[in-house]
């Protein structure tokens, strides 16, 4: 399910939610969302606000770290000797199967590496 926001949505989203900086804790059920403010429209984007993804952090299953392990970067790293409290499942909110896991470091330095001046990264509580 794709869901669609009009502009004072997306404006009240922003309002509502908070700046993810490189100290946010991140927990089981966030949303972080990454917002375009368009000033023209794009081949992909209208002027004004845009939702470009919304992701939701949660707690990795065993078949989340058995995708892990499969990844040539993780052949060499052991999941039981990870401190497993700092990794999460990174998931497309609107397609849960689009799942990732990741660290906490990783995920804040993906997702603070896509701020720019015209690009909003916030997250619910």
């Amino acid at each position: 399910m794709n869901v669609r926001y009009t502009q004072d949505q997306l404006k009240e989203l922003l309002a509502n939610s908070h700046k993810l900086t490189e100290n946010t804790s991140l927990f089981e059920g966030m949303h972080i969302y990454t917002i375009l403010k368009a000033k023209e429209p794009g081949y992909i984007t209208k002027k004004g606000y845009n939702l470009i993804i919304d992701e939701v952090v949660l707690t990795p299953n065993n078949k989340d770290w058995e995708e892990w392990e499969k990844y040539p970067e993780n052949s060499n790293k052991n999941r039981f000797d990870l401190d497993q409290d700092n990794y999460w499942v990174l998931a497309d909110a609107n397609n849960l199967a689009e799942r990732t896991v990741m660290s906490t470091q990783e995920i804040l330095n993906m997702e603070l590496a896509q701020k720019k001046n015209n690009i909003f990264v916030s997250y619910s509580n």
